[in-house]
């Protein structure tokens, strides 16, 4: 869940920074699409975008 990958994050010291942030969820994205018979990536982006703009998608 990548609720799971924020929280691993946010228990890091000192915090990481926005560039790390994009680089562990771009990371957990690819990780969980391979194998896979489609861009997980291009999914977890949209999921991220929409998100941001509907509170209850979280």
């Amino acid at each position: 869940m990548i609720r799971d990958l924020f929280d691993r994050l946010l228990e890091r010291s000192p915090t990481p920074s926005p560039s790390e942030v994009l680089e562990a969820m771009a990371a957990e994205a690819r990780d969980r699409g391979e194998g896979q018979a489609y861009d997980l990536s291009r999914i977890a982006i949209q999921a991220w975008g929409e998100a941001l703009r509907s509170p209850e998608l979280e």
